[in-house]
């Protein structure tokens, strides 16, 4: 027997943030505005641009000269430039009061950031004076080479003749050919070598 919960489909529901599409103002009666559409906020800020300059204009007016229609034209110009500028902000959904908070901390925060809680100070940047001097590593003394000498020609081993043999034939002495080339470990051996051979 299945039990009510069994029976009882499973909903689940995802919420998402809401995309707020700013209301826009494109035309007045039959007639569209040039340049639009608009935003509210960028009517706002053309508005109080228009009211500031308008009580102000005794202090800005003679920037622009003694004609009134003059001044009216660079008010209405100034409103305008407000209007345009307000349009090329981001819209964001952050908060006045959070963006507000965040330039203000901006502002008072010390341009080098903190460490630990406190303030890095960074000095201001000085000359060192003085003299460097680099010391080169120690020479080592490398050991001398080592002359090995050429290892001289194995002797050959004769087998002992026997004796029939030796009663046979005289015995023969080898010399050396004089034509041979010998090799020797040093000069003094090849004149010893060939002073023993002017003595045999």
């Amino acid at each position: 027997m299945s039990t009510p919960d069994a029976e009882r489909p499973r909903v689940s529901r995802f919420y998402t943030s809401v995309r707020r599409i700013p209301i826009m103002v494109g035309k007045a009666g039959n007639t569209r505005l040039p340049g639009g559409p608009y935003s509210v906020p960028q009517f706002i800020a053309g508005g109080v641009v228009l009211v500031i300059g308008w009580n102000t204009m005794s202090v800005w007016g003679p920037l622009f000269g003694t004609f009134p229609l003059v001044r009216i034209v660079a008010l209405l110009g100034m409103a305008a430039v407000a209007l345009y500028l307000a349009g090329q902000l981001p819209s964001t959904r952050r908060k006045i009061h959070h963006m507000a908070a965040d330039t203000v901390g901006a502002i008072a925060n010390p341009a080098a950031g903190t460490l630990n809680g406190q303030p890095m100070k960074l000095r201001s940047p000085h000359r060192l004076t003085g003299t460097v001097l680099i010391v080169g590593a120690p020479a080592v003394d490398e050991p001398a080479p080592i002359r090995v000498a050429s290892p001289s020609p194995a002797p050959v081993a004769v087998p002992a003749p026997s004796i029939s043999a030796a009663a046979e034939t005289p015995p023969i002495t080898l010399a050396p050919s004089p034509t041979a080339p010998a090799r020797y470990a040093s000069g003094l051996d090849r004149l010893l070598e060939q002073a023993r051979i002017k003595e045999s």
